[in-house]
């Protein structure tokens, strides 16, 4: 029987912003006669019209559900935030029309994929957007209060490394705000999810998922504590999903969830670790709990010598 995984192919994914580019520019010319690409490219704000692409995701319950969670984290707009990976801008682009001050940290500059059209875009114009990685890290004195990385970090090869690389551009007792991440528990699920992933194998783009857990255990070897966890069900999936329809609001799940993580932040933190080694075990009933669409993380003080 053949193993499930010998089918994929993996030594060949690469990081390469061209080929992305090339990958979604080939969709769009699709998407007129192709109802399932269609789909795709509006589900992930890469259709060609990239104004309506931007407008649809500043409407969005995911969105709603973003601004949630930084209010209930008491992010101000006077906060120093940056952005890492941001692809296209959607988020940063977000932010920034509703008054808080975001740079955004893309080493993709091309239009649909990176930076291009974002900064295309007039009201950007006072926005920082940096393309160069060297020249941002090489920046030692510029450092932020919030990390914001959205559906990013299972590209960062290894995890650890980039952590603590990123560690370092938070001011002390700075937060890192990671969203809606890409999951996978079990072996068999990590192989299935990229078999069905619409451009790994079809395209030989990078992509790998990670339990949640690994997430959390990674930035703990470098430096960070787990600050808060906002809870699979929280926003209604809102931010799991990145659905653009509308309609979000609170429920009793969220607003218990944002009491705990005012009142008694170790409950959800708790719920979490239970529900990720019940997941790992390939217990499914768990999988709610244990890939929270939002985890926070503070830099710690680390002793010297």
């Amino acid at each position: 029987m053949e193993d499930v995984a010998d089918r994929l192919e993996l030594a060949r994914l690469r990081e390469e912003p061209e080929l992305y580019e090339r990958v979604v520019t080939e969709y769009q010319s699709r998407a007129s006669s192709d109802e399932q690409v269609q789909a795709l490219l509006r589900d992930t704000y890469y259709d060609a019209d990239r104004a309506a692409a931007f407008r649809r995701f500043s409407e969005s319950d995911e969105l709603a559900a973003t601004l949630r969670v930084l209010d209930r984290l008491g992010v101000s707009k006077d906060a120093r935030l940056v952005e890492v990976g941001g692809g296209p801008g959607f988020l940063t682009h977000a932010l920034t029309q509703r008054g808080y001050r975001v740079e955004l940290v893309e080493p993709n500059g091309l239009w649909n994929t990176g930076t291009g059209y974002l900064e295309s875009r007039p009201e950007m114009r006072e926005v920082r957007v940096w393309n160069d990685l060297d020249a941002w890290y090489g920046l030692r004195d510029l450092r932020y209060d919030v990390v914001l990385t959205h559906n990013c970090v299972h590209h960062f090869r290894p995890v650890q490394y980039v952590a603590a690389c990123l560690r370092q551009k938070l001011e002390t007792r700075g937060r890192w705000v990671m969203l809606r991440e890409w999951f996978a528990e079990t072996p068999e699920e990590t192989y299935r999810r990229l078999a069905e992933h619409p451009w790994s194998q079809s395209h030989a783009l990078y992509e790998f998922p990670y339990p949640a857990s690994h997430f959390v255990a990674a930035l703990e070897q470098v430096g960070f504590e787990l600050d808060q966890v906002f809870l699979g069900p929280y926003a209604g999936g809102a931010l799991q999903t990145g659905r653009s329809v509308h309609g979000f609001r609170s429920d009793a799940f969220t607003w218990m969830n944002d009491v705990l993580n005012r009142a008694a932040p170790v409950i959800p933190k708790v719920a979490f670790r239970t529900a990720a080694i019940a997941a790992r075990h390939g217990i499914t009933s768990a999988r709610s709990l244990a890939r929270p669409p939002a985890l926070v993380f503070r830099r710690r003080a680390l002793a010297s010598g």
